[in-house]
């Protein structure tokens, strides 16, 4: 308990430095965390004897921040669907691939890849107070997710989830990680409204609306692609916490429901 608790500090330290800092300093760290995800995940599909074509993955991570930098949101369309051809085609053409390594390596494009780059757009937001504000609140909704989910759980859980890919989740644990989610995007809401004038707060109350549902759904995801493979922790780069996509499950699909809400909202362009 004690080498999580230090864990979760350093890293808490860690990303305040790192916001502080600014500039380019939050986009590089999600640039290496998505290729730290992808090598977990590619570990993990290993266990599998399912050999996805890894360097297109890393070559995505690496080709994120250039692609977004020249054409934006388009960049990263073009880099995912050139990506997708290029791992089925090898794999295709390949007599040490097969089907499942295709399929394997599209998905991994997908998730964690497509996903993390909601998470870096968000860092590229102008001006840099919206795109802390964002990136916070990508961590805050998750949490209050995974907090409500943990401690109504304990006290009043009795119907399982999903016990054969988490035994101890529960429909009323499932409740409360949403009801205290949508409380934190209230709090967001109000909170922003007086911190950022002419911006929408109402955009982080839309966005908790289905951040509820989508970190809990990313949690069972990682959780099921680990009971698949065979593997207890994506790895073992945080000491206690495990590997970036045991850390990040959450926070993924939080941060592209949000990326989708501010996109509809005319934040992102």
């Amino acid at each position: 308990m004690l080498k999580r608790i230090l864990t979760a500090a350093v890293l808490i330290a860690a990303v305040v430095g790192i916001l502080f800092i600014g500039g380019w300093a939050p986009s590089i760290l999600v640039v290496l965390f998505t290729g730290a995800a992808m090598y977990e995940m590619y570990r993990a599909l290993a266990n599998k004897e399912v050999r996805p074509i890894e360097y297109v993955g890393y070559a995505y991570a690496a080709l994120m921040a250039p692609a977004y930098h020249w054409l934006g949101t388009s960049g990263l369309l073009i880099l995912l669907v050139l990506g997708c051809l290029v791992s089925v085609g090898h794999a295709t053409f390949s007599p040490a691939h097969d089907i499942r390594d295709a399929i394997a390596s599209v998905f991994v494009l997908v998730y964690p890849g497509l996903a993390m780059s909601c998470l870096y757009m968000m860092t590229r937001l102008q001006p840099y107070e919206t795109a802390v504000t964002a990136v916070a609140a990508s961590v805050l909704l998750a949490v209050a997710t995974d907090t409500g989910a943990y401690f109504t759980g304990v006290l009043i859980g009795k119907h399982k989830l999903a016990p054969e890919i988490s035994p101890k989740k529960t429909v009323e644990g499932a409740i409360g990680g949403y009801v205290l989610c949508v409380a934190a995007g209230v709090a967001l809401w109000l909170v922003t409204e007086r911190l950022l004038p002419g911006f929408d707060g109402k955009l982080f109350l839309w966005s908790a609306l289905g951040c509820g549902v989508a970190a809990q759904i990313g949690d069972l995801m990682a959780s099921a692609i680990k009971r698949w493979c065979g593997v207890k922790d994506y790895g073992k780069i945080f000491p206690g916490h495990g590997g970036v996509l045991d850390r990040l499950d959450s926070i993924i699909a939080v941060s592209a429901v949000i990326y989708i809400v501010f996109r509809i909202g005319g934040v992102v362009v």
